[in-house]
């Protein structure tokens, strides 16, 4: 199987974790980790529609209510693969590599794609802007 392919896998594999609820309740209410998993639930959702604004923005809600570094993962793929936004992919890559919850297999594929995203970008800062006289 190619890097490509086992990306592809690794994402589908972060997505469809996020879309599993585990149900958590607390005596009196939904805890965090539920609520953050219903967020998850939705953005995967969303990007199973596309919506993949939309998808950053629920798995941002899902962050910020119960930290997770699958939905680093998940936002840093999608801002990769789907947004074509460099700078935040490595920006949340690297906020995956840096969580002790990452998984030591994903983190190899992730340090190779952070070391691909971290050259392309020295390479796009010293390249002439488009049409500059050469």
């Amino acid at each position: 199987m190619d890097r490509r392919a086992w990306i592809a896998v690794g994402l589908v594999a972060g997505l469809a974790w996020a879309a599993v609820p585990v149900f958590a309740e607390e005596a009196g209410g939904t805890t965090e980790i539920a609520r953050a998993e219903a967020y998850a639930a939705d953005a995967f959702n969303a990007y199973a529609r596309k919506d993949y604004a939309s998808a950053i923005a629920l798995y941002q809600k899902a962050l910020e209510t119960a930290p997770s570094a699958d939905i680093l993962y998940n936002i840093a793929r999608i801002y990769d693969a789907k947004l074509k936004n460099r700078s935040l992919a490595i920006e949340y890559y690297r906020r995956y590599t840096l969580d002790t919850g990452a998984d030591p297999n994903r983190l190899r594929v992730v340090s190779m794609r952070l070391s691909e995203l971290r050259e392309l970008e020295a390479i796009a800062a010293q390249s002439p802007a488009s049409g500059a006289p050469g």
